[in-house]
């Protein structure tokens, strides 16, 4: 899916893609390392940066994600453009937060956009993990985000934990598409095919 940002202005341009509409690689396409990390860089089509966020001002270039149940995050505020891959570990070590005091000095003036990614319905995850992490604040803010499943385990919604972050820096204007990979037949999810997952590919750019 490929679509102008309207809400902060007409040149900016994302693209969330799936098992079929995965968009091809261009010499202006800049790709990471991802390595679920909260480590931020700016974006270069020259060099492949071990991170899992990174920005640019630069028109043209596509700043590019791959996901297969984390989220795919693109944020902008007209003249910055940001991607980030927000899984459950980048997230809980703040990844959001390195993003936005990285790039954006008056976040209410930026917008995030959350792409296709696990849901809560189909993320089960370990309550001793998900302790270890008690000191990012969105678990314990957003009581709603984290609920009971089996034994030992917790059901975690990243979008509720991802938007409660972005509104505490005050950035007010996201927008979500509604797709649980999980649950998709058409996008890849690494929980449901394990190493048979391929992945999806998202961008964001400044057109020209």
């Amino acid at each position: 899916m490929s679509f102008q940002s309207h809400f902060i202005q007409p040149n900016i341009e994302i693209f969330f893609g799936d098992k079929h509409h995965n968009h091809n690689f261009s010499s202006n396409s800049c790709r990471l390392k991802q390595v679920h990390s909260s480590l931020v860089v700016s974006a270069s089509n020259d060099k492949t940066f071990e991170a899992d966020a990174h920005f640019t001002q630069e028109p043209g270039l596509e700043l590019c994600i791959l996901t297969a149940d984390c989220m795919p995050i693109m944020m902008t505020d007209g003249t910055t453009v940001a991607a980030v891959h927000a899984g459950w570990k980048g997230l809980f070590t703040g990844i959001l937060t390195n993003v936005i005091k990285t790039c954006f000095s008056k976040p209410e003036k930026a917008a995030a956009f959350i792409g296709p990614h696990i849901h809560q319905e189909s993320f089960e995850f370990g309550k001793d993990t998900l302790n270890e992490y008690q000191i990012y604040k969105p678990i314990q803010e957003c009581p709603n985000a984290i609920k009971d499943s089996a034994p030992g385990k917790v059901l975690i919604d990243l979008k509720a934990l991802a938007e409660y972050e972005l509104r505490s820096h005050g950035i007010n204007t996201i927008n979500a598409l509604n797709v649980d990979t999980f649950k998709s037949d058409h996008h890849h999810s690494y929980r449901r095919d394990r190493e048979n997952s391929g992945r999806n590919l998202s961008w964001i750019k400044i057109s020209h």
